[in-house]
């Protein structure tokens, strides 16, 4: 089961072996898909800089177009042996060659009692951070927080602090090429998610609607025990949801669930949608790249409990996952598989695929220290 930090972020917000690579090939005379696979070599393991023994991966991958990675670590506080929980939990870039870049997303000038991060977008050679913080200006007994998107450049530099409006309570967030941000919050009285398109500045621009492929909807279409799951809670189902930059567009993908459709956004609203044809009992567990006609994720299967934790209504409010060895190739035509590549391990933590390489995480040596690894395929 994932690091119970990690699921703090979310609803507040929420040795390696030999791989190989299983290409498609026409089915053969009992209607099985027959493939064809080809090793994949991995580079010695890189240790990254400045990183406690045995530090925790607390939040989901990003990745830029250099195969850096970035994600929350629990465990970084170089130079400050008496660091709180709070202050250890870093939001890092992890470069190919190990060294790493630090985003202080707790000090932003003009506000104070900044939140823990809701979301993270990496695109436009920038990293965004959602969070929640306080003006000084407010008055003591009437404070009450604005949603705050905070922009950084690659080497860890705040240079813009987007302020929302405060009615808004944005769990997930996207940026478009354009600069423009989609917030989406939780619309309780409809029961659907709402999507709002503003400006770099904070100033509103339109709505957006999803349609049909709305989550919450969906999920509220189906039983509460159909196909043997339960329903998740709205909050947290939003929070695990996630953007991704597809050229101008932005993909949503719907993380740590199977049945709901990943959907292409633009900022007019919906282009198309399309629901994975995910394996028995496999929901999508994270995101490694995509191209205009497929995608690639690491799958999983939800681990059930005797007592999981429950809303008032019965929903779900946190997901466990047992991740899957390998890396899977979906279209985005149809949500067929195309692909897998078994990684070897379930101890490797797939990031990204950039420059003909997949860029993964593990642990080394006796310490268990954090090591960044490139495969490429042979």
């Amino acid at each position: 089961m994932r690091n119970g930090l990690r699921y703090l972020i979310l609803v507040y917000l929420c040795v390696v072996s030999p791989a190989v690579i299983a290409q498609d090939r026409p089915a053969n005379h009992d209607g099985q898909t027959s493939v064809a696979s080809a090793s994949i070599e991995f580079s010695r393991p890189k240790i990254i800089a400045d990183l406690n023994a045995k530090p925790t991966i607390a939040g989901r991958f990003d990745c830029s177009e250099d195969g850096s990675i970035y994600t929350f670590i629990d465990g970084y506080a170089p130079n400050n042996a008496g660091a709180t929980p709070k202050e250890r939990l870093a939001l890092l870039g992890i470069h190919p060659d190990g060294s790493v870049t630090s985003f202080s997303w707790r000090s932003v000038q003009g506000y104070r009692d900044i939140s823990l991060p809701k979301s993270v977008y990496v695109g436009n050679g920038q990293v965004y951070v959602l969070v929640e913080g306080t003006p000084d200006s407010a008055i003591e007994g009437r404070r009450s927080p604005y949603p705050l998107v905070l922009t950084f450049d690659q080497n860890g530099s705040l240079i813009r602090t987007t302020v929302l409006e405060q009615g808004l309570d944005p769990l997930t967030f996207g940026v478009f090429r354009s600069g423009n941000v989609v917030v989406i919050s939780e619309d309780r009285l409809n029961h659907r998610m709402a999507l709002d398109l503003v400006r770099p500045d904070g100033t509103a621009i339109r709505q957006l609607d999803l349609g049909s492929s709305d989550y919450l909807a969906l999920q509220a279409s189906k039983t509460s025990e159909e196909g043997g799951q339960r329903k998740y809670n709205p909050t947290l189902l939003i929070a695990m949801s996630k953007f991704f930059p597809l050229g101008d567009h932005l993909l949503l993908v719907p993380l740590e669930t199977s049945g709901l459709p990943i959907v292409e956004l633009g900022e007019q609203g919906v282009v198309k949608a399309v629901v994975p044809q995910l394996p028995e009992h496999a929901v999508l567990e994270s995101f490694i790249s995509s191209t205009t006609s497929a995608l690639k994720m690491r799958l999983a299967t939800v681990v059930q409990t005797q007592h999981p934790a429950l809303d008032p209504q019965g929903n779900l409010l946190s997901v466990g996952t047992t991740p899957s060895p390998r890396i899977t190739e979906l279209s985005l035509a149809d949500g067929k598989v195309l692909s897998e590549t078994d990684i070897g391990s379930p101890l490797v933590q797939p990031a990204c695929e950039a420059a003909g390489a997949f860029r993964l995480l593990t642990s080394t040596g006796s310490a268990g220290k954090l090591a960044v690894v490139a495969a490429h395929s042979r």
